[in-house]
């Protein structure tokens, strides 16, 4: 999948989360499910694979905003799974999906979740 320059921590908005001192960590295991490695008649499109993921991401910030509240030097832990299709675009653009669904608790014990779909391609 495209790298990112930035952590991303999945279930709550990147504004949500400043300070001076940030811990974050991430454990995901991801399945391949199909190969598809073909297209469909003349349309320039390539399906090459579709797998799933599912992780764990864990967060301790100076400060956080979560559901309208201020958290000072708390952590919080989300929960999260996703799709991911790898295909290619007019026959060499190598083009990527991925479709997330994360939930979490913030250190009051309520829940926040976040549905995200990034696109990326390269040239």
């Amino acid at each position: 999948f495209p790298s990112h320059d930035s952590f991303e921590f999945y279930g709550l908005p990147y504004t949500s989360v400043y300070g001076n001192q940030l811990i974050a960590q991430r454990f995901s295991l991801e399945k391949n499910i199909l190969n598809f490695y073909k297209g469909y008649r003349l349309w320039p499109i390539f399906l090459k694979e579709l797998s799933a993921e599912a992780g764990l991401d864990y967060l301790q910030a100076d400060r956080m905003i979560i559901n309208q509240r201020i958290f000072r030097d708390e952590s919080v832990t989300s929960l999260w799974g996703s799709l991911n299709l790898e295909s290619t675009l007019f026959y060499f653009v190598p083009f990527s999906s991925k479709l997330i669904i994360a939930q979490g608790k913030d250190p009051r014990g309520e829940q926040f979740s976040e549905v995200i779909f990034i696109l990326g391609a390269a040239l």
